[in-house]
């Protein structure tokens, strides 16, 4: 078990998270979940356990990123659909004028 100052670990903590709300609600729920334990100024810590908890919620990130890819995706798709419904519509008009002339 390790230990360092509790400034020390908030600090780690926002570098973690990547902010400083992040980091205190991330200090909160590995303190919460008894990854670390916060006595005074003194903060233990247990390596293992901490990044087991890390990874933990990284699986959920990575769920997240790529349900967003796949929403891009389906948008772009859309996107290009409606090109070519467009495109299909000046071709039946185009070809409309060309029947009319036609006769």
């Amino acid at each position: 078990m390790r230990q360092m100052t509790e400034s020390k670990w908030a600090r780690r903590a926002q570098d973690i998270a990547g902010g400083a709300e992040e980091g205190r609600r991330l200090a909160r729920a590995l303190n919460d979940s008894g990854v670390v334990i916060v006595l005074g100024d003194a903060v233990f810590l247990r390596p293992d356990m901490i990044a087991k908890a890390i990874e933990n919620m990284i699986p959920a990130t990575a769920h997240a990123t790529r349900a967003a890819s796949v929403v891009v995706e389906v948008r772009k798709k859309r996107g290009e659909e409606e090109e070519e419904e467009e495109e299909l519509r000046a071709m039946e008009e185009e070809k409309a004028g060309i029947d009319a002339a036609a006769v």
